[in-house]
């Protein structure tokens, strides 16, 4: 008899429970037949041949017979991620990724395990193309992309140019100056010509850089006197001369880009006086023959 109403009593509650939920408004989406329907899903934004930037957003709409669990998105075949509330959603960073029709496709999931694939639908990117550029010499570059205006990068300064639209063919050229206070030319120009193939690439890295054929000079003039002028290579056929002074006392003095070579004669003169000082490479200063080597000369 105790068995029976302890059974009864679990029987009341269990109703009693039941409705207290459904007064609350909640559904307890108990089903006794297998969920066999698979849910339906669009893609609704963007638009198959739409022309898109930087940041886009996708949108879809999905519905189940009985509840989606969720809708995962791709670009391509590449998976951009998922959403689990409506209204449905992805961003796609676009930015990095090359100009180009690409296939937007949404994948919708119930809790039974059920899915459907969207129709696709190809947009058109066409982002803006950068090139990246970053001067890694001790002067300045003047450089130039394509049809670009020229742009002046200061040393060891990125800099980018931004093109309309990918141009297939990338033209750079940059070349360095340093000039003296009296703006006249010191040591050697460097240039840089690049012909690149960047029609499967969403942007372009350039480092400017002198290769270990060429050395900075800084000079420091540690004496009472001023020196000048002042010769790189100094009795060969590749010497050359600028007409700079260095002033007392003063030090790191900028100078240039001049050709590197084993045993490489640095002169200046003294200034109001009729001598001269040398440095000499290997006795008095060394070369370590890598890119963008720098060495100073003292006085």
């Amino acid at each position: 008899m105790k068995s029976k109403m302890k059974i009864r009593f679990h029987i009341l509650i269990l109703i009693c429970f039941g409705i207290v939920l459904s007064n609350c408004g909640l559904d307890l989406n108990i089903y006794d037949d297998p969920d066999e329907t698979p849910p339906i899903v669009s893609i609704t934004s963007p638009n198959s041949g739409d022309i898109v930037t930087g940041y886009v957003r996708i949108y879809a709409t999905a519905d189940d017979n009985r509840e989606v669990d969720r809708v995962q998105f791709y670009v391509n075949e590449e998976v951009l991620g998922f959403d689990s509330a409506s209204p449905y959603s992805r961003g796609w960073g676009s930015n990095n990724y090359a100009n180009g029709r690409y296939d937007l496709s949404a994948i919708a999931k119930d809790n039974a395990g059920n899915e459907t694939v969207s129709e696709i639908v190809t947009v058109v990117l066409d982002n803006p193309f950068k090139v990246y550029v970053t001067n890694n010499l001790e002067i300045p570059v003047v450089a130039v992309a394509n049809n670009s205006d020229a742009k002046m990068l200061n040393a060891s300064q990125t800099m980018s140019f931004e093109l309309p639209t990918n141009p297939g063919t990338l033209q750079f050229h940059a070349e360095s100056f340093s000039l003296s206070e009296d703006s006249l030319l010191i040591g050697s120009t460097l240039n840089w010509d690049i012909v690149e193939n960047v029609i499967t690439k969403a942007r372009f890295e350039i480092n400017l850089n002198a290769d270990s054929s060429w050395v900075f000079i800084y000079v420091s003039n540690q004496t009472s006197y001023g020196i000048g002028p002042f010769y790189v290579n100094y009795g060969t056929a590749l010497q050359s001369k600028d007409n700079i002074f260095f002033a007392p006392r003063t030090f790191l003095n900028m100078t240039g880009y001049y050709e590197a070579r084993s045993g490489m004669v640095v002169r200046v003169g003294w200034e109001n006086g009729p001598g001269f000082s040398y440095w000499v490479e290997g006795r008095d200063f060394d070369l370590d023959w890598t890119e963008n080597q720098v060495v100073t000369v003292r006085k």
